[in-house]
């Protein structure tokens, strides 16, 4: 489906960006056994087999970025595929600096449990939104699939904190307009619930006002259900009092 769009807006001539993650197992290969039953293989996709290549920097350097989760800093390596006029994109943390369990963070789409797919997350949120910052594209409209990057929200915030030095609050209101999140699927599937063991990997990467962490104003964006775009909170369930008031 991402392809379709992209392939689309290149024959529209629509200026779009797009940004993902380079799985390197994918999501799976189908495979139907002799008894007529589904097997599911996850075979590796050799980078060097793939109509992608590395993205440079000036100095001719693989561009990589360094992000940091909670207790240590993942590297991510840029590639880029072109799509008509369109250009794409893609992140991986199959790094040879980075140590072998978080090597395989992006190996597969939809992979492991619900900690791993909050570190997908982060990396494809924080990870887009600086990769576009290093290559100087400043996007005015930021569309997310599902939640897949929704951490780009924050990030796009707190970048904004940074350069008018306004709080939280400010520059989630002010970024919020251009941020879009269509659900594929009807709305209250597509929202994500967190589970209390991952509250420490989020509070540690998220922006901060003073000392405190403020959840209830974290989780708001927009998500289209039917034809109306409406504002919807999605609650950690380990919220405090505090964020619950």
């Amino acid at each position: 489906m991402a392809g379709d769009q992209l392939q689309a807006a290149s024959d529209l001539g629509v200026p779009v960006v797009g940004v993902g993650l380079l799985y390197q197992q994918g999501y799976f290969r189908q495979v139907i056994d002799r008894n007529g039953e589904q097997q599911a293989l996850y075979p590796y996709n050799d980078p060097g087999q793939l109509p992608i290549t590395p993205l440079r920097q000036p100095n001719g350097e693989w561009l990589r970025l360094e992000i940091a989760l909670p207790g240590y800093s993942v590297w991510l390596r840029a590639w880029q595929v072109q799509v008509g006029k369109v250009k794409l994109y893609l992140l991986d943390s199959n790094d040879a600096a980075n140590f072998p369990v978080h090597r395989g963070i992006t190996s597969e789409l939809y992979g492991g449990g619900t900690e791993l797919r909050l570190k997908q997350e982060l990396l494809l949120g924080i990870g887009g939104w600086r990769l576009l910052r290093a290559l100087g594209i400043q996007p005015q409209v930021c569309h997310l699939n599902e939640g897949h990057a929704a951490f780009a929200v924050l990030e796009r915030s707190r970048n904004f904190m940074e350069e008018t030095g306004q709080p939280f609050e400010v520059a989630l209101a002010v970024t919020r307009v251009g941020n879009l999140l269509p659900p594929t699927q009807p709305w209250p599937r597509a929202l994500i619930v967190l589970l209390p063991c991952l509250s420490n990997s989020i509070s540690e990467v998220m922006p901060r006002r003073g000392s405190a962490l403020h959840f209830k104003t974290y989780w708001l964006w927009g998500a289209r259900t039917r034809a109306t775009l409406r504002r919807v909170s999605i609650w950690p369930i380990w919220q405090s009092e505090e964020a619950g008031r």
